[in-house]
C-alpha cells in the first residue's frame, strides 16, 4: 500500500501498476478519505492497479 500525500491532491495506491488491466479508482463519499477504502484496495490489489483519493478539502488534500 501506498500513500501519497501530494500536494494539492492525496491518494493511497496498491497492485499491479504495469496498466495491461487499467485502474480501478474509488471515490469517497461526504466526510470520507482514502482510507475508508482500504479492505476493498487489499482485496483487489491483486487483480489491477486500485487507487482511492481524498476528495479537495477531505482527508490530506487541500481545499480548492
Amino acid at each position: 500500500m501506498l500513500d501519497v500525500d501530494a500536494v494539492p491532491t492525496a491518494w493511497r495506491e496498491s497492485g499491479n501498476s504495469n496498466g495491461a488491466d487499467g485502474v480501478a479508482l474509488f471515490l469517497h463519499g461526504l466526510g470520507g478519505s482514502r482510507i475508508a477504502w482500504e479492505p476493498q484496495l487489499r482485496a483487489l490489489a491483486e487483480l489491477r492497479r486500485v487507487v482511492a483519493w481524498d476528495c479537495p478539502g477531505y482527508g490530506a488534500s487541500q481545499p480548492v
